[in-house]
């Protein structure tokens, strides 16, 4: 058994313009970070893992802009989407007759897409990793008068 929980983060929310920032910046970093990879492995049949793309992404200001733990958690699964896609390629190829559709490449978000509450972020945004809500976590159990940890809010 897997236990879950869950908030439900409405418009009225006071974090809610901080997760949608992060989400925002969160699917920025995804979109920037899979445009080289995709454009190697188109041109030259060749994948940029993890630590190539990484050292790209460093400087940029929506990488910067979130904290590191969390741009490198989205660089992560940036980085496991494409080694899906490998496998899946793989097992295409092998049995082609099992396949409902052929593999696509990953794509990108779009860009100008707003947050709909009645929808999850993950749907108009590229999702936020775990790291990422436990600061805001933290944020939401601090005092009052205290600045939240990676955001520039006030309770």
């Amino acid at each position: 058994m897997q236990l879950v929980e869950k908030h439900i983060i409405d418009r009225n929310h006071w974090l809610y313009k901080q997760l949608d920032n992060l989400c925002f910046l969160s699917k920025n970093i995804f979109n920037y970070a899979n445009y080289p990879i995709r454009q190697k492995f188109i041109r030259s049949g060749e994948y940029l893992d993890y630590y190539k793309i990484q050292k790209i992404c460093q400087g940029k200001t929506d990488y910067l802009a979130l904290p590191a733990k969390v741009s490198q958690q989205v660089l992560l699964r940036l980085h496991e989407s494409w080694k899906s896609f490998f496998a899946d390629t793989k097992e295409y190829n092998i049995h082609p007759d099992i396949a409902t559709a052929k593999v696509l490449l990953v794509i990108e978000r779009s860009r100008n897409v707003h947050f709909d509450p009645s929808t999850t972020l993950r749907a108009t945004r590229r999702s936020v990793t775990r790291s990422t809500l436990t600061t805001l976590a933290t944020a939401i159990n601090s005092k009052p008068d205290q600045k939240y940890p990676d955001t520039n809010t006030k309770h």
